[in-house]
């Protein structure tokens, strides 16, 4: 059963991490490192700037990505009850694990190859790609997907691992209403 107000909360902040990645070439502490681009706080930084930025991004910074993850866990235990542990798993490798390997290895070189244009290091595509594999590819802003995935298989495995140690206790728990006074004495 969907939830109108968790999806525009989930529109909503979906919306904030595009606005604050398009504010990141301008804002005033914006750099952009000629020799080493990948040390850059950007892709492209702007010339332009304006302060009100900043205080948009520091904004953002606070919240939104905790609140995102938390949105997230919403629906994992769900899930998790509907599909089973091993699905569960199979289900987010396929989902968010397949999304980030081609982000990593196939958006971001795209994304950052004007960058390296722009350093003092431009030979080519090709050369950017062979350099980018060779140092390791840089994960830009889809570093949450595999934090994401992390957490996922994490939770999966605690809900598996705790669901046998449920019905041991459930077990205890009857025992313990015919013993009340033990139980009591117990807590």
């Amino acid at each position: 059963m969907r939830d109108l107000s968790i999806d525009y909360l989930r529109t909503t902040l979906t919306l904030m991490v595009i606005a604050h990645h398009s504010m990141l070439a301008y804002t005033t502490w914006a750099t952009f490192d000629r020799e080493h681009v990948f040390r850059s706080t950007a892709p492209i930084v702007d010339g332009s700037r304006w302060i009100v930025f900043n205080y948009a991004e520091n904004f953002n910074d606070v919240f939104f990505m905790s609140l995102m993850f938390f949105i997230s866990g919403i629906f994992v235990y769900p899930a998790f009850r509907r599909h089973g542990a091993s699905t569960f798993a199979k289900d987010r490798l396929l989902r968010l694990g397949v999304p980030f390997a081609v982000a990593v290895c196939g958006f971001m070189p795209l994304a950052l190859y004007p960058s390296w244009t722009l350093g003092t290091n431009n030979s080519g595509f090709v050369a950017f790609y062979e350099h980018m594999a060779r140092i390791g590819f840089q994960v830009g802003p889809p570093w949450f997907i595999w934090v994401l995935l992390l957490f996922d298989l994490l939770v999966a495995l605690l809900l598996f691992l705790g669901q046998r140690m449920l019905t041991g206790t459930q077990t205890v728990a009857r025992k313990l209403e015919q013993h009340s006074v033990l139980a009591f004495i117990g807590w």
